[in-house]
């Protein structure tokens, strides 16, 4: 059994043998969604199964469900990838500056690739990422009035 993971894996050529193609299935991971309730509710689910593993001396419940799910979300777009680079890096950065613990400045000082990846055109790109080598984050306003995630319910 072999298992790809990627993005684009036709436009990569993956399927270009009609061989391997006949054996491979592919299946798609879509981001998650928060438009409404059962969306809401997945994606608090999983931030909760999340919070229960993070090694974070200051940890607390709710951490990550509660105070910090928009801002995920915000950051991520629910794609889990994303989201799991973040809190890595995120973690990373708390247990070495001693905070121990996820907060929303932490979170939005975060540098992760999507921030500066592929969905924003190459202008766009260069200046948040000169932004963000500059002050530590990619956008001159607060990371409250940046984002425009429903409110949770």
């Amino acid at each position: 059994m072999l298992l790809f993971i990627g993005h684009d894996l036709r436009g990569k050529g993956l399927y270009l043998d009609p061989q391997l193609e006949r054996r491979v299935t592919p299946l798609g991971l879509e981001p998650f969604r928060i438009e409404d309730e059962r969306g809401r509710l997945q994606w608090r689910s999983l931030l909760l199964a999340l919070e229960q593993r993070l090694v974070l001396a200051e940890k607390y419940p709710g951490m990550l469900a509660d105070d910090l799910a928009d801002d995920l979300f915000a950051r991520t777009t629910g794609h889990i990838g994303s989201l799991m680079t973040l809190l890595m890096r995120a973690c990373e950065r708390a247990v070495r500056t001693g905070e121990e613990r996820a907060e929303p400045e932490l979170i939005d000082t975060t540098f992760t690739p999507r921030r500066c990846g592929r969905d924003v055109n190459s202008r766009t790109k260069t200046a948040m990422c000169a932004r963000f080598a500059v002050t530590g984050s990619t956008s001159s306003r607060s990371h409250i009035s940046r984002y425009s995630v429903s409110p949770r319910a």
